[in-house]
């Protein structure tokens, strides 16, 4: 696996969303925040991404 394989997308003041980052980071998994370690770029294209997974248009694996 390579490194930052991983994206959570969230708020940084979500409980769940730390709970998450907290877990990941338990396992030892690689991962980046998004929209916090991102750039504008690629936020956007995390959030079209995301946008697309939960309306069915992009299978999940």
């Amino acid at each position: 696996m390579k490194p930052n394989n991983w994206v959570i997308v969230g708020s940084e003041l979500s409980p769940y969303t730390l709970k998450l980052a907290s877990m990941c980071q338990y396992v030892g998994l690689h991962y980046r925040m998004f929209p916090e370690s991102g750039s504008t770029v690629e936020n956007i294209r995390c959030l079209v991404r995301k946008e697309c997974l939960v309306r069915g248009l992009l299978p999940l694996l």
